[in-house]
């Protein structure tokens, strides 16, 4: 696994979501299609993959649309932590306050709540 992140420009154009996988005329092998995106996802009698693995696929590329989405809120949620540790550890010492505990930066302490809370995970 790579620490650098996939570049979502290449996906823009792509046909919006929500994607669905329409069943094969016969329930062991042909065709899956991906609507409205035109994919298809084919099966032959004599394929090795199970009938679980070619629909899993078929379902995995109907999510596309929706994994796009989410990986861009997680980028823009960790954009936002990262900024929130810069600014705290920015502070005089690192926890926004002063040397006597005075608060100096309340902000990335209150992002760092907001972004880690339950409710930011909904």
């Amino acid at each position: 696994m790579s620490n650098e992140r996939i570049d979502l420009t290449q996906f823009e154009g792509a046909t919006e979501g929500p994607w669905e996988t329409i069943e094969p005329e016969h329930p062991h092998y042909g065709v899956i299609r991906i609507k409205p995106c035109s994919a298809t996802v084919r099966r032959y009698q004599s394929d090795f993959r199970s009938e679980e693995t070619w629909h899993a696929n078929a379902k995995a590329i109907a999510a596309v649309p929706e994994l796009i989405a989410e990986l861009k809120k997680m980028y823009e949620r960790e954009d936002a932590l990262v900024s929130a540790i810069k600014k705290l550890c920015d502070s005089e010492d690192s926890t926004g306050c002063s040397g006597d505990l005075t608060v100096v930066s309340l902000d990335p302490m209150l992002k760092l709540y907001e972004l880690t809370s339950y409710s930011a995970y909904r």
